[in-house]
């Protein structure tokens, strides 16, 4: 009976059994001879046949959509619906792009008044943050929407082209996607950089359910232009003024590059919209006097100046119009009045501005450097405009 019992052997392992020898608890499973190679061979025939043609299908699928359906940088959803309401019933050719000094600042009724171009033919399609990638990702694909060879308004600002710009968060899908891989870590972290490789797929999703659902209602009242959020009227206060002022040089020229990534995307974006006929001229509105005196013999000042400096020369290298204001457009009123903060002018000072930049158009239109697609213009109450009134014009 004892030996039936027993389940112990002579050394003390315990046997397992149920196979032709047994396996001792303990000793190792590693074949041995086995070379590294070997098992890492081994573990690839073990992967699931399913997740390795999920990954191929994964990213076929992205070679489809990026390569044929969506090849190119698209707008923003915002963006996009506003362009699609505003040429419902009209192709404009003179167009106002840019952030949101054009976007609040730039009335087409007033420039429509001043310039004597019908306000039917103008548009205000600027954005909040909007960068020229944006204007040429909305124009690209709407060029159709447009007389031909339009004359479009592009305003630029510093933040728009500084590569070392704090307000990375608010760069814009459209010039993340206008970058290669390596030139989108040189301004966001690693996991955006990453997540940009499927702006093509939600581009495309965006496209598929705008098809099924529309894009619905879009307030375009006023040709585009949207006064500036009454929410941001607060009281000025000093204490306001300085942290708005240190926030301005962090954002806009602290630690400044104006001949990176950002400056050149923005070259070849005003070339790209040039060689698709667009009549380009760059806007470069005023900032508030307060502004201007804290910059005044600080880096600020001497990274606005280089942003200035350099504006002026891309512009005549491209030999495009350059509307460069500053507060004497205001004329011997006090220019503090006419501002919201230190950047945005307030509704009264976007009138008396947009009529300034309806001026210049219309001279540069007499002068033959522009020529609207239409012909038709509304008879001046007062004689042509000849002189360029507030700007630097090369």
């Amino acid at each position: 009976m004892s030996s039936h019992s027993s389940i112990s052997s002579s050394d003390g392992a315990l046997p397992v059994w149920g196979a032709r020898a047994p396996v001792r608890v303990g000793a190792s499973l590693r074949p041995s001879g086995v070379t590294v190679r070997e098992r890492v061979a081994s573990l690839w025939r073990r992967l699931p046949v399913g997740a390795l043609y999920a990954l191929l299908v994964v990213a076929s699928f992205h070679v489809a959509v990026a390569c044929w359906f969506v090849p190119h940088p698209v707008a923003r959803a915002s963006l996009r619906h506003k362009v699609i309401a505003l040429t419902e019933h009209d192709r404009p050719s003179l167009l106002i792009a840019g952030d949101s000094r054009a976007e609040w600042q730039v009335i087409p009724a007033v420039v429509s008044d001043a310039a004597r171009v019908p306000v039917r033919e103008i548009v205000n399609i600027a954005g909040t943050a909007c960068e020229s990638s944006a204007v040429r990702a909305v124009y690209r694909e709407f060029s159709g929407r447009f007389a031909p060879q339009p004359i479009m308004l592009v305003c630029l600002s510093a933040w728009s082209v500084n590569d070392r710009s704090v307000e990375g968060a608010m760069l814009s899908e459209e010039t993340l996607w206008s970058l290669g891989f390596r030139e989108r870590l040189n301004l966001v972290s690693f996991p955006r950089a990453l997540s940009t490789i499927f702006s093509p797929e939600r581009a495309w999703g965006r496209r598929l359910t705008e098809f099924v659902c529309g894009t619905g209602p879009v307030d375009v009242l006023d040709r585009g232009f949207s006064a500036i959020p009454e929410s941001s009227s607060v009281r000025r206060t000093p204490e306001w003024t300085r942290t708005r002022i240190a926030r301005i040089d962090e954002a806009w020229f602290g630690d400044a590059v104006f001949d990176g990534v950002r400056w050149r995307l923005m070259e070849r974006d005003l070339e790209g919209l040039q060689k698709a006929g667009v009549q380009i001229v760059v806007l470069d509105p005023p900032m508030h006097p307060v502004l201007i005196g804290a910059m005044a013999g600080t880096s600020m000042g001497a990274a606005d100046a280089q942003f200035h400096r350099q504006l002026r020369e891309l512009c005549g290298r491209l030999r495009v119009p350059l509307l460069q204001y500053d507060n004497d457009c205001f004329g011997e009123q006090d220019p503090g009045a006419y501002y919201d903060d230190l950047l945005h002018l307030n509704p009264r000072g976007a009138e008396v501005f947009s009529a300034c930049v309806g001026r210049d158009l219309s001279t540069l239109i007499d002068q033959g450097v522009l020529k609207l697609p239409s012909t038709e213009r509304d008879s001046p109450a007062q004689g042509p405009v000849t002189q360029l009134t507030a700007c630097n014009f090369r």
